[in-house]
């Protein structure tokens, strides 16, 4: 129930102008390059970067002799990233899946927040294309289940007889990250579990629930009865006052072997 790309850099572009406010997204960007660990002089790639909060984070690291080059679908916020970012930062609108450089290019590639949006297996194998022998591949995903707004929300509409996908459970477990790096290759160097609570509740469940029908796992609501859609809208907002949201993530590190 992929959308289509075009869609997904229009959502996002409506959120650009307010990406950063996000404690959680800036979180979530440190606790990558933290696991990363880009080293002074050298290249490093953010796919999916938005604003730039992870390539602003590494360009730090790489110091004034590294490159970190950041893709994006959305221009709104590859605009914010260009604004925010220093000198040795440079961005481009284009595709995870068809990335337009050339073979063994970078010595990292972090992908934050962005997989659930991609074709795993495919990204990834695009990934490994442009890297160079030995890089890392660092990225986060939800666990299954692990967005709990999201599963609230599977849950009200569950009540109503609607089923809706959990879209994070193809890569929600470390035996299925292990999979797919068995598939292309890759080392398993670290998989770690992260976790973010928001200390804040949720401010206006109603608003919450119409952006969430703009993700894809909230596709079969706009097919629903309307009836069943209105109990379940309302049995969500019943459940989530007072709610704190909550990520929990994989926080997973991959590399590239090297000629023997």
């Amino acid at each position: 129930m992929q959308r289509e790309r075009g869609g997904i850099g229009a959502e996002f572009d409506r959120r650009a102008a307010t990406y950063d406010a996000s404690a959680m997204h800036r979180w979530q960007a440190q606790e990558a390059v933290r696991l990363a660990a880009p080293r002074p002089n050298t290249w490093v790639l953010d796919v999916a970067t938005g604003t730039g909060l992870a390539a602003r984070e590494a360009a730090a690291l790489t110091g004034g002799d590294g490159r970190v080059v950041g893709v994006d679908l959305s221009l709104g916020m590859l605009r914010v990233a260009t604004e925010r970012s220093p000198g040795n930062c440079f961005y481009a609108v284009a595709d995870a899946h068809r990335l337009p450089f050339g073979a063994d290019r970078f010595d990292l590639v972090m992908c934050v927040a962005g997989l659930p949006y991609l074709d795993a297996w495919a990204a990834v194998r695009e990934w490994v294309r442009v890297a160079r022998p030995g890089a890392a591949i660092v990225f986060t995903v939800p666990r299954a289940e692990g967005v709990s707004v999201n599963h609230l929300m599977g849950q009200a509409a569950q009540a109503e007889g609607i089923d809706l996908p959990d879209l994070h459970a193809k890569l929600g477990t470390a035996h299925r990250l292990r999979e797919l790096a068995g598939s292309l290759d890759l080392e398993v160097e670290d998989i770690q579990r992260i976790v973010w609570e928001d200390p804040e509740p949720l401010d206006d469940p109603a608003a919450i629930w119409q952006r969430a029908l703009n993700y894809g796992f909230a596709e079969p609501l706009h097919t629903a009865d309307p009836a069943a859609r209105e109990r379940a809208r309302r049995r969500f907002i019943e459940q989530t006052e007072g709610h704190h949201p909550r990520q929990d993530l994989s926080l997973a590190r991959f590399t590239l072997p090297t000629p023997a």
